[in-house]
């Protein structure tokens, strides 16, 4: 993948998602990302923070992804989403074994 376009990465969980019919799997998937541009990572390591997501409806995360993919106003819910997640992510960078979301 290059240029920030996660597409590639969607559609795979995607695919996988509907081959196991959505169960629970059993086996991990490792994503190996080679991107140049800093900017580029981070958006990308957010989306897939949204993607997996379990605590907000699948609507809420469809709209919060199109908010922050469109880059325009943000509407207060994915604002306040924007900017909780963004303190875990940056702790989950530069402080894995202090972030409660690594396993």
């Amino acid at each position: 993948m290059c240029g920030g376009d996660s597409r590639d990465l969607f559609k795979t969980l995607a695919d996988a998602a509907l081959s196991n019919g959505f169960r629970q799997r059993e086996n991990t998937i490792n994503f190996y990302i080679h991107e140049k541009e800093k900017e580029n990572l981070a958006r990308m390591i957010l989306f897939l923070t949204l993607f997996c997501e379990t605590g907000l409806s699948q609507r809420e995360r469809m709209e919060i992804f199109l908010d922050l993919m469109g880059n325009c106003l943000l509407r207060d819910k994915s604002s306040e989403y924007l900017e909780n997640i963004t303190k875990e992510l940056i702790q989950l960078i530069t402080e894995d074994e202090k972030c409660p979301s690594v396993i």
